[in-house]
């Protein structure tokens, strides 16, 4: 297993860090938030499959799977940084807060209610957004609501994106519906 921790299917946190630097592909992953050996390290020229647009910009994504076993992801902070710099450990900014877009239950087969972040201020739009790209269903408010039902009666089976836009800010968070 070259250093990777024996995961368990009981709610236990594990941090992880990967690096593309000079054409060499690291991962980390621990039961703390210090990294210290990867268990991982290849090189791989991963310009060929940046696709850009026209700017130079291009999009960063994250997916997780388990093998065979039925497990839930929940991604609870990531951070992209652009430099030249080594991250050695994870930073309080990076961990956790009550910041986060909390929702309550996933996965849901009636509805459940999204609590809005603390930093919540003014007006704010949610928007549900299928596997596909497409918005399901969408809702704006004032900060004073504090929350937000989704119908997930009203939606088909499926993983879903939330994502809640406040100002200058946006959180996302994934939400399972079942039947």
């Amino acid at each position: 297993t070259n250093g990777v921790p024996e995961f368990r299917a009981d709610e236990s946190v594990y941090y992880a860090k990967v690096r593309y630097l000079s054409g060499t592909l690291s991962v980390w992953i621990s039961e703390d938030p210090i990294f210290t050996t990867p268990v991982i390290e290849v090189p791989i020229d991963l310009a060929p499959a940046v696709r850009t647009g026209p700017d130079g910009r291009a999009w960063v994504g994250i997916t997780s799977a388990t093998g065979f076993s039925q497990e839930g992801h929940l991604l609870e902070s990531w951070k992209l940084n652009v430099c030249d710099e080594d991250i050695v450990s994870v930073n309080d900014d990076l961990l956790p807060s009550s910041s986060s877009l909390l929702i309550a239950p996933s996965p849901a087969d009636q509805q459940a209610v999204v609590t809005l972040p603390s930093e919540v201020v003014g007006g704010w739009s949610l928007r549900v957004v299928g596997m596909d790209g497409q918005t399901v269903f969408s809702s704006t408010g004032t900060v004073d609501a504090g929350t937000v039902t989704l119908p997930a009666a009203e939606l088909a089976q499926g993983q879903y994106a939330v994502v809640v836009t406040s100002a200058d800010r946006t959180w996302t968070t994934m939400w399972s519906v079942v039947r």
